[in-house]
């Protein structure tokens, strides 16, 4: 794992503290939501994943 991608990681990370368990795992990007751990968002980059959590959470948000 490259510095930038470590730095990513924990932006993630801190940003969805407690919401998403955040990986990078064989340069694949992850995350899962703490409370429903059998949906799994994945994308190639740190900037892909940032915009999948983002509109998961907006739905989430919405349907409650």
């Amino acid at each position: 794992m490259t510095e930038q991608e470590q730095s990513q990681l924990w932006e993630l990370r801190t940003r969805w503290l407690g919401i998403y368990n955040i990986a990078l795992t064989d340069d694949v990007w992850s995350a899962r939501r703490y409370h429903d751990p059998i949906k799994l968002l994945t994308a190639d980059t740190a900037a892909e994943l940032a915009e999948q959590i983002q509109a998961d959470y907006a739905r989430a948000a919405l349907s409650s």
